[in-house]
């Protein structure tokens, strides 16, 4: 496990664990990381001072069995993933293959914001970077592939 300090957009300050480094970019890429003071989830690691162990403390912290198989990782991953696409789907409406349309006319204002979620092609998805148009890709699944 890793303690990291987090600090928000605002400026608040809060400590939270990780099983690993990567489990704090996974879950800091999705936004599943929220600020406890004010909901945000606009997150960074804060700076931090090294804790140097102890010889009796490290031993403690060497009887953990951390996994040491890939495809564990890749399932918790995985999981992490399928949870995200499931908020992002409760909480937005579908659009399908409009998505790039309609992302484009709510940041140039041509219709009011909203949560949409739907497809892209590789082309759309590099214009929208290129205009600057902000949008979360959620990565596909073995089962999107049905």
């Amino acid at each position: 496990m890793i303690k990291y300090q987090l600090v928000c957009c605002q400026d608040h300050e809060f400590e939270a664990w990780f099983r690993c480094s990567n489990t704090f970019d996974v879950q800091s890429a999705i936004h599943q990381i929220e600020c406890p003071h004010c909901g945000s989830v606009d997150v960074s690691k804060s700076v931090m001072a090294p804790k140097i162990a102890r010889a009796k403390e490290r031993a403690s912290e060497n009887d953990i069995s951390w996994p040491t198989d890939v495809a564990a990782t890749e399932a918790e991953i995985t999981e992490v993933i399928r949870r995200f696409r499931a908020d992002v789907e409760a909480r937005s409406e579908y659009v399908g293959t409009k998505f790039s349309e309609e992302a484009r006319n709510m940041h140039f204002e041509d219709k009011p914001k909203r949560n949409i979620w739907g497809e892209a092609t590789v082309e759309e998805v590099r214009d929208l970077i290129e205009d600057e148009i902000e949008f979360v890709p959620i990565p596909r699944l073995p089962e999107d592939s049905d």
